[in-house]
């Protein structure tokens, strides 16, 4: 489910590619403002961002021990906070189809 999630994420974002490539996390296409440049600098400094070709590549973070993998939960919830750092994706982007359909039916939008 938390994988389904993250990829109606990068849909509502325009985000046709995720592809954790080795130990990079590859995206595309990306097009990222001046501002949202600089803040891709300072959260993930030896990430890779290609103005000309719209893609974003960032290193993978590790897990809680040295050289550890992260889990998959752990994986799925660092892709969101990328969404939401970088891409303006809001916290309500991964709400589940079945959260939005009780939303409506109880009068939320």
């Amino acid at each position: 489910m938390a994988v389904s999630r993250i990829r109606r994420m990068a849909v509502r974002l325009q985000l046709s590619e995720l592809a954790a490539v080795g130990r990079v996390l590859r995206i595309t296409p990306v097009t990222l403002a001046d501002s949202k440049q600089i803040r891709l600098r300072r959260m993930y400094p030896e990430a890779k961002y290609q103005e000309a070709n719209h893609l974003l590549m960032l290193p993978l973070p590790g897990g809680k021990r040295i050289g550890e993998p992260l889990s998959d939960g752990e994986f799925l919830d660092w892709i969101r906070g990328v969404f939401l750092a970088l891409f303006d994706a809001k916290p309500e982007d991964d709400v589940a189809p079945s959260d939005e359909a009780e939303s409506a039916a109880k009068g939320k939008p």
